[in-house]
């Protein structure tokens, strides 16, 4: 006969077989934990995803090492300085300290000294076009694919040259 702490739940017909609640509960229990497995899953799946969008959208920042915001910043430096004393600087470090008998300076316009990824200091072509700032990338040598690349920004233009 049953027991008085079992709660028979139901009897299999033809069997010997009676579920307890507690019986019940200890059959469900690895359907409460494929429910968490699947729930996690889910989650790091929606994550992953999300990440990956991310790293598309955001590749260039990744890929360049933050060059070209560098550039970009180092171009608004050298449109104050061109504002202030009517010309263009001849090196990077202008930007930095003041040269000799110019008029209008109010800088210093960047705070550090302006180094590309790779630790060398951008460069500053300048000639009758125009100015641009450039790093060769890795290697430091024009040309080159992957992080040997060039990024070049024409100040002139106000664009990346390719």
């Amino acid at each position: 006969m049953l027991a008085s702490s079992a709660r028979p739940l139901f009897l299999e017909s033809g069997s010997d077989i009676l579920l307890t609640a507690e019986a019940k509960e200890d059959a469900e229990m690895p359907v409460k934990k494929s429910r968490t497995f699947y729930l996690v899953l889910t989650i790091f799946l929606i994550v992953g995803v999300c990440a990956y969008l991310w790293l598309a959208r955001n590749r260039e920042i990744i890929d360049d090492g933050g060059c070209k915001a560098d550039l970009r910043v180092l171009n608004e430096a050298f449109l104050s300085y061109k504002k202030d004393t009517g010309v263009l600087p001849d090196k990077v470090a202008d930007l930095l300290q003041c040269p000799e008998n110019l008029k209008g300076w109010r800088g210093p316009y960047i705070m550090t000294p302006a180094n590309d990824p790779w630790g060398r200091e951008y460069l500053l072509l300048k000639n009758s076009w125009g100015m641009r700032i450039a790093t060769f990338g890795r290697d430091g040598l024009p040309g080159g694919q992957g992080e040997d690349k060039d990024f070049i920004w024409d100040v002139t233009r106000q664009k990346f040259v390719e």
